[in-house]
């Protein structure tokens, strides 16, 4: 999976993960790397909304 540059690509990413684990489509070796990755993938998410939270609250005090 490529890093993703927005926060649809991320949340993207982040459902596709949650699928394939629900399926049983991820090996357990490959789990622990997975799991990083979707941490990562949330962090990305939390960092796009945290971003578009300021931007909401600059322009509510104008």
């Amino acid at each position: 999976m490529k890093n993703p540059s927005s926060y649809n690509e991320a949340f993207e990413q982040l459902q596709k993960l949650v699928a394939q684990v629900e399926q049983g489509e991820i090996p357990l070796d490959q789990l622990a790397d997975q799991v990083k990755l979707a941490n990562k993938l949330i962090a990305v998410c939390e960092k796009k909304l945290k971003a578009i939270e300021g931007d909401l609250e600059e322009n509510k005090e104008d």
